[in-house]
């Protein structure tokens, strides 16, 4: 599941640096997801997880939404988003694999 704002902010990259390939990839892989809205309940949600862990507004409305609606695992790859205290489980994805030194 995703909600408006993941895509929002998963294009925001690759329109910026006129990455055609990355922007045609997110925009198929987001055509086979379904779409959460951003009811009030989630905003409120937002606003009491923002409160009490100090998330970033975006990162409180995501791990709002992703609770909302029943979902096992927040997936992000911000580095800054790994918190000891959270409704669900926050899994951090590394968006480019590290370098590998040969054997």
């Amino acid at each position: 599941m995703i909600s408006d704002l993941v895509r929002m902010e998963c294009l925001v990259g690759p329109l910026r640096s006129a990455d055609q390939i990355r922007l045609l990839a997110f925009r198929s892989f987001f055509s086979d997801c379904t779409v959460v809205p951003l009811h009030p309940e989630v905003m409120e949600r937002a606003a009491e997880l923002r409160a009490a862990i100090r998330l970033q507004t975006a990162d409180a409305i995501h791990l709002a939404a992703a609770a909302h609606w029943g979902c096992d695992a927040l997936l992000s790859n911000d580095r800054a988003f790994h918190l000891p205290q959270t409704p669900i489980a926050v899994l951090r994805l590394d968006p480019e694999p590290p370098n590998s030194s040969p054997t």
